[in-house]
């Protein structure tokens, strides 16, 4: 009975024949937070899996245009490389949204307690080139490994309010 359930769990986690679409729809929340638009998804596989069958920026940019963000945020919880619980964290800054507050976004989120550093992954740098003017992603390993989305989104909340 246990090898039913540990097999109906693994078959639970498996996000293998999801899109990018609905991978990042399947744990998704919006908010607006002081007039600016914001998601958030919960991803139960890596980057670097996900990147091994998406381009992900392209995959963030279409999502983000298709729910008219400003920002989207995906925070990944799974198995790292070594078997241990690890999450990642990534942001993409849509091109309408000025360079100065992308950046003070991006400090905030890293002098914070997720305790972000830069995530590189088959061979690819943290930080995208954009292929549209204005847009950013940047990719990150979160050593705060207990911080979900439900201490994310006060983080982004405290942005966002002294704006």
């Amino acid at each position: 009975m246990q090898a039913f359930f540990e097999k109906l769990h693994q078959e639970k986690m498996s996000v293998d024949s999801l899109s990018s679409y609905d991978l990042l729809r399947r744990d998704y929340k919006e908010f607006s937070l002081a007039g600016h638009s914001v998601g958030t998804s919960s991803l139960p596989c890596t980057f670097a899996s996900w990147a091994k069958r998406a381009d992900l920026p392209a995959e963030f940019r279409k999502y983000a245009a298709q729910r008219h963000l400003e920002f989207l945020v995906v925070n990944t919880a799974a198995a790292g490389p070594s078997g241990a619980f690890q999450r990642e964290f990534a942001f993409y800054k849509a091109p309408a949204v000025t360079e100065g507050v992308s950046q003070r976004l991006r400090h905030h989120l890293e002098s914070s307690e997720l305790g972000l550093t830069p995530l590189t992954f088959d061979s690819a740098s943290s930080t995208f080139s954009p292929t549209q003017p204005g847009e950013q992603v940047v990719f990150y390993q979160q050593k705060n490994v207990v911080a979900s989305r439900k201490q994310i989104v006060p983080i982004l909340s405290s942005f966002f309010s002294a704006l």
